[in-house]
């Protein structure tokens, strides 16, 4: 799998997912740069890309996974604070 498979929601998801360690779950759904869909989280879930624990804080978090950051990083180059700079800038 590569960045360019996933739709461009599942491509930012997967950014601030790996950029800022996980997202937490909030009522209308994770709380990223922008608020991300519950079905976007889902769908990388199922692609291996992230972890969704249900019982993180008051509602929930989603982890990055191993094949998550791998993908990111190959992808921007760098550890995932070099991904969250180069996704501030633009790339």
């Amino acid at each position: 799998m590569k960045y360019a498979d996933l739709t461009r929601a599942q491509q930012l998801a997967l950014i601030d997912i790996v950029s800022r360690g996980g997202l937490f779950r909030i009522a209308a759904g994770y709380d990223g740069s922008i608020v991300h869909s519950h079905g976007t989280m889902l769908a990388l879930a199922r692609r291996g890309l992230c972890r969704i624990h249900r019982s993180i804080g008051d509602m929930g978090a989603a982890n990055p996974s191993r094949l998550g950051r791998k993908i990111i990083i190959d992808e921007f180059g760098g550890t995932a604070a070099l991904v969250d700079a180069k996704r501030k800038r633009g790339k």
